[in-house]
């Protein structure tokens, strides 16, 4: 495994599905995770699928994973306030 300051050349190729709490779409991936949520907080499942893919020379190909948390704020405020999103569960299957 490398080092955290190691350079490592990766790449995937896949699908990514996500649902939330927020009305209509997630404003967080088209903002840069800088939106307030528009519920006030934020509950969601992000969902991954990876066809083809490598980390450094480890394969990725076929890997699934699921990430579900609650963020209680917008990612700005978050780094003013100290506080960080909970993340319930990752999960990862080949």
């Amino acid at each position: 495994m490398a080092k955290t300051t190691d350079k490592v050349n990766w790449r995937v190729k896949g699908e990514y599905f996500e649902t939330c709490s927020c009305d209509f779409l997630c404003p967080c991936p088209t903002t840069n995770l800088s939106a307030r949520p528009t519920k006030g907080s934020c509950t969601f499942a992000f969902v991954h699928r990876i066809d083809d893919g490598r980390y450094g020379d480890v394969n990725l190909h076929g890997l699934h994973f699921a990430v579900l948390g609650r963020t209680p704020e917008a990612s700005r405020d978050r780094k003013r306030s100290g506080r960080r999103p909970d993340v319930g569960s990752c999960a990862a299957h080949r």
